[in-house]
């Protein structure tokens, strides 16, 4: 049987390209504070959500059949711009880190560090993070969601003398569960912007 070896339906005028570099990174909700979130506008990179299934092994008789278990998230791992400016952008950021761990006491009790006491509601340690994939108008094309966030860990970053760049704040978050919405709809219209 010969194939069509044409470009098919990747040349179709109603495809659109996720693309690599169009899309919003967000973290709301944090410390139970609905307003309380991380500006967008300061993540540098990210990465789409991942889930592996755990696999689990039924034994019968002289068979055995494989089946998928439980769901393991991956972590989330964001880049920010590490900034200051006029307005504190950065604070919420900096709070949210210090709900888990408090680096952010006064230097007179540098032993005995706050740590967190709760998951969710005032004070609390976890947030809601949000990817969008954009097409090129700036419209919705997927949302990630992921729940019950939290900074498993941050890289403050390294410094040389030798570079040029800017500084960035490395967070990886957990999270306990995540969905997937699709935001362009069965048929969408793509009729410019």
């Amino acid at each position: 049987m010969a194939y069509n070896m044409g470009i098919g339906k990747i040349a179709d005028q109603n495809v659109t390209f996720k693309r690599k570099f169009r899309w919003v990174f967000r973290v709301d909700g944090i410390g139970g504070n609905a307003s309380a979130f991380i500006p967008d506008h300061f993540v540098k990179t990210t990465k789409r959500p991942s889930v592996d299934m755990q696999e689990v092994t039924v034994h019968h008789l002289h068979g055995y059949m494989p089946m998928p278990g439980k769901p393991t998230f991956g972590d989330a791992e964001v880049v920010y711009y590490d900034i200051v400016d006029s307005d504190n952008s950065m604070l919420s950021l900096y709070n949210w880190i210090g709900g888990v761990y408090d680096f952010l006491s006064p230097s007179s009790s540098p032993i005995n560090p706050r740590m967190a006491v709760r998951a969710t509601g005032p004070g609390g340690y976890t947030a809601t993070a949000k990817l969008v994939m954009l097409d090129g108008c700036g419209n919705g094309l997927e949302q990630f969601t992921m729940y019950l966030c939290w900074p498993k860990s941050v890289d403050f970053g390294d410094l040389g003398y030798d570079q040029n760049d800017q500084c960035d704040i490395t967070v990886s978050m957990k999270y306990q569960f995540m969905n997937r919405t699709n935001l362009a709809g069965a048929q969408p219209v793509f009729n410019g912007c």
